[in-house]
């Protein structure tokens, strides 16, 4: 199965035991993946007048719909379906969010250049820093002939702390379908 609509229903039905790296490079191949994931304070802006976790699930859903991987939105659905009193499925999406975090740190360790955590989206760097609980207070983005990276500099907890990660890919996808540049 590498039609990525297939492969992600699949995976959302049942993420145990799913492919979670097979699911992300299906979706780097799929011709109408999404040009920019959902930032946190943005989901947060659409959803924040909502009083009923229903309303929010429905939201989360949608943007789902169009971008099974966007991680912002499937935690929220979680916590709404928690809310709702919904475990089996909110187990599910966490489990899921889980999955794919476990996915994109088992692509290096992100302490270096060649080390980078590949990402299919830039917003993902953003999940993994609050993951890791880092406060960031810079960002620059190198290119380099390995690649596009973005590195991080923050705080975690009380020490200086600095993340690595590949967005060549994206960032690649952007240029090319949004931008117009031709150039792989």
């Amino acid at each position: 199965m590498t039609d990525f609509k297939e492969l992600a229903a699949a995976t959302e039905a049942n993420p145990v035991g799913a492919d979670f790296a097979a699911l992300r490079d299906a979706y780097l191949n799929y011709e109408h993946r999404a040009v920019k994931h959902i930032t946190r304070q943005k989901l947060m802006q659409i959803t924040n007048h909502v009083t009923d976790f229903s309303e929010v699930e429905t939201i989360c859903r949608n943007i789902l719909d169009t971008n099974p991987l966007d991680l912002e939105a499937r935690m929220m659905l979680a916590v709404a379906q928690e809310r709702a009193d919904k475990k089996a499925d909110a187990e599910k999406n966490h489990l899921f969010v889980e999955q794919m975090i476990d996915t994109i740190l088992a692509t290096g360790n992100g302490k270096s250049f060649e080390t980078a955590w590949k990402l299919v989206s830039e917003n993902e760097a953003w999940t993994i820093m609050r993951v890791f609980g880092m406060r960031a207070k810079s960002h620059t983005r190198h290119q380099r002939e390995d690649g596009i990276f973005d590195v991080y500099e923050g705080i975690i907890g009380d020490r200086e702390a600095t993340m690595y990660f590949d967005v060549t890919n994206p960032v690649r996808f952007v240029d090319h379908n949004v931008i117009g540049d031709s150039s792989e």
